[in-house]
């Protein structure tokens, strides 16, 4: 038998005096509700995951509003912000959709373009990621960051809101990991190549450099 504060709350938000929350996500590869139907206008990419779950504020399935690598780390209680709602510029900041009583509602939301996260992204606990923002390949956001503009493909991010820490590695590393993008590879050639994934960063470089100039003896399996 449903509780009595679970009917209670059930009235409240059917006589519009309690907002329902917003969609949460779980990311394996799937994006899904909480009770598992599919979250339409959402694409992730293989084998990357979430420890816990993700919360979508402004979520519109039409406006197709996030996609996800593949191979992305996102821990628990990550925020993503599609559409800004509250606007300093008209003469309240309260929405629209909710200010009238009398049924003549308008929206005046903004959607500023779908949220785009590259491929071996790390998203940190609790972090906050702002409409519209481009997140590129290998980047790291830290935990409790509040992501406002693009971050640079293999930077580090940190703070509200979220600069440039530093660069994960020199700019011809970054270069050849952009070109080879193992992130595409099938499953056979990573198992293949599982020895390069125990290397640093430049060191991986180095060994398909090495490869590319010496096709006789590859440094890894095509």
């Amino acid at each position: 038998m449903p509780s009595r504060m679970g009917c209670l709350r059930r009235l409240r938000t059917k006589l519009g005096l309690r907002k329902e929350r917003p969609p949460t996500v779980d990311f394996l590869s799937t994006a899904k509700h909480a009770d598992h139907e599919p979250l339409l206008g959402i694409e992730i990419g293989r084998k990357t995951y979430g420890v816990g779950k993700a919360t979508l504020i402004g979520y519109y399935p039409k406006d197709k509003p996030l996609s996800v690598g593949s191979f992305c780390s996102i821990a628990d209680e990550v925020v993503f912000f599609f559409r800004t709602d509250h606007r300093p510029d008209l003469v309240s900041t309260y929405p629209g959709y909710s200010i009238a009583s009398t049924g003549d509602l308008f929206d005046d939301s903004v959607f500023k373009g779908p949220t785009v996260v590259g491929h071996d992204v790390w998203i940190g606990y609790r972090a906050m990621i702002m409409p519209g923002v481009r997140i590129g390949n290998g980047a790291v956001v830290a935990a409790g960051s509040v992501v406002t503009k693009d971050v640079p493909p293999y930077a580090i991010v940190a703070g509200n809101p979220a600069k440039l820490v530093r660069m994960r590695f020199d700019h011809d590393t970054v270069s050849v990991l952009q070109a080879v993008q193992w992130w595409n590879w099938s499953p056979d050639k990573i198992r293949a190549n599982i020895d390069l994934f125990r290397l640093r960063g430049p060191e991986f470089a180095t060994r398909i450099e090495e490869s590319s100039n010496q096709p006789t003896q590859p440094a890894f399996a095509p």
